[in-house]
């Protein structure tokens, strides 16, 4: 989800427990959801009532895929867990690999490298199908201080437009930034080349893949129906698709909050739903009962922990459809897209179109991507790559499930749909498309059975900086990441 990439202090922080490392090297905030299991010379171990289990190390390393595989000899997990190349994206300051053994346990590294230190920090589901990624983990992570590690703040456009440029020129790709203050946009800046096979340069007018920020609009859309009393939040999804399984005991509500326990396995779900940018997929209730067949138990107990999980949305896609009785696409473009003055979002991708960016992916990462489509995708990688450099691919953008991912647009789009959960819920016209009353409860923090806070509302993230309590959405393709953040307080 790119959620690395956005990590500001959480608003329930202080409530937890400061857990300083022996040596003194790092701190770390532990929520009360967390309990210290083991502590030796080498790493510690949190627990928690969730199957899913927390490790951080502080290892003398030359770099940080030394210090994610010394961590994986540590912790005794399988040996080949991260294999020969290990595909490490990088946010900021942070390091991220997602691996899965070879029982199906997922498994999240995270860290930094600083001067001679390599901290790492790992979260293991504890069980197959379960997604480990959760608030109380983006918690600890977000509260870590770390030796040597230098605060940096940014004062100025100029500051932010040469960390830019400083980070972007060892690579291929772009930028596109908008801030928007009280409806008005205020600062837009882009930077780097859309397609570098013809040095097509990034503008206002570039189309960039959402990734993961789809599922706002999938939740706006799907409150849409709340709002008109179509939809119930309280309610099995069975009630709206009949291809749900019953006997689920979950509700409309745990698929906006990620507590339902649909399991993900990347490779048997989000990877079999890519095709080619003019690739089309099938209606999305044969879709669920494909996945309920390939899944046909949950991952956990629902409703205790909001565990992230691509097929939670496309419930809410299904339920759309079902409800509207038009096609996913076909609802959105109707009423939200075409009112809010979204010109150039689109669900798919037209090769001809020069404004829309292409995937320029490192060529170590970029062979990892090529063998999940080539093994699980029913296209050929080969029908995506443009070029192949000495250190990049350049490839196509591709489709995924329009309902959990599928979105393409320019920044100034995002910043209209934004504004719609601004001004409560006008469309460029001033016609209300979603009541306040609607827009507040989707930015609402949500609760677990046991009325622990989800850190969700009913898909917004939250979140907190200098500047005050936000919501957020994160979104990441293989080439990229994408992100969009509201600051009610500050409009």
């Amino acid at each position: 989800t790119g959620i690395m990439g956005v990590m500001g202090k959480l608003p329930w922080q202080g409530s937890g427990d400061i857990y300083t490392e022996p040596q003194g090297r790092y701190s770390i905030e532990i929520p009360e959801v967390w309990v210290l299991g083991e502590e030796t010379g080498e790493y510690a171990r949190f627990d928690s009532e969730d199957p899913v289990s927390f490790f951080t190390l502080a290892l003398e390393e030359d770099s940080m895929e030394t210090g994610f595989k010394r961590a994986v000899e540590i912790l005794d997990f399988e040996e080949d867990l991260l294999g020969d190349d290990v595909a490490i994206a990088s946010f900021g300051n942070w390091y991220l690999v997602m691996a899965e053994d070879s029982d199906g346990r997922a498994h999240g590294f995270s860290g930094q490298k600083i001067e001679e230190n390599v901290y790492v920090f790992i979260v293991r589901a504890n069980e197959p199908g379960v997604n480990p990624e959760s608030v109380a983990v983006f918690q600890v992570l977000a509260s870590a201080q770390l030796e040597g590690a230098e605060e940096i703040i940014y004062e100025s456009f100029d500051q932010v437009e040469l960390l830019v440029q400083e980070n972007l020129a060892p690579l291929q790709g772009s930028v596109s930034i908008a801030l928007y203050h009280e409806g008005k946009l205020i600062y837009t800046y882009t930077y780097g080349e859309v397609d570098p096979t013809v040095g097509t340069l990034a503008d206002s007018d570039t189309i960039y893949p959402w990734g993961s920020m789809s599922k706002i609009i999938t939740a706006t859309a799907a409150m849409q129906l709340v709002e008109q009393d179509l939809v119930d939040l309280d309610v099995s999804p069975h009630v709206y698709v009949p291809e749900f399984p019953e006997e689920w005991d979950v509700t409309v509500r745990d698929m906006f909050t990620h507590a339902g326990c649909l399991d993900e396995s990347r490779d048997r779900v989000s990877d079999r739903w890519i095709t080619t940018g003019t690739g089309e997929f099938p209606p999305l209730d044969e879709v669920m009962i494909d996945y309920t067949t390939e899944f046909p138990e949950l991952a956990c107990e629902p409703g205790q922990l909001a565990s992230y999980s691509n097929p939670h949305y496309l419930v809410l896609g299904s339920i759309i459809e079902s409800v509207s009785g038009q096609s996913f696409e076909e609802y959105i473009a109707e009423n939200l897209l075409v009112p809010l003055g979204m010109k150039n979002a689109h669900y798919s991708f037209d090769p001809a179109n020069s404004q829309f960016a292409r995937l320029n992916v490192a060529k170590w990462q970029g062979a990892s991507m090529v063998d999940r489509v080539n093994q699980n995708a029913p296209i050929s990688a080969d029908e995506l790559i443009i070029s192949t450099g000495d250190n990049f691919l350049v490839m196509d953008p591709f489709r995924v499930l329009a309902s959990w991912g599928g979105t393409y647009s320019t920044v100034g789009d995002v910043g209209q749909f934004l504004n719609l959960h601004l001004n409560g819920g006008l469309d460029i016209n001033g016609q209300p498309i979603l009541q306040p009353e609607a827009i507040a409860q989707m930015q609402e923090m949500q609760f677990a059975n046991d009325g622990d806070e989800l850190g969700l509302g009913l898909g917004w993230w939250h979140g907190e900086d200098t500047l005050g309590s936000f919501v957020y959405h994160a979104g990441s393709v293989s080439a990229g990441e994408a992100l969009m953040r509201i600051y009610p307080e500050q409009d």
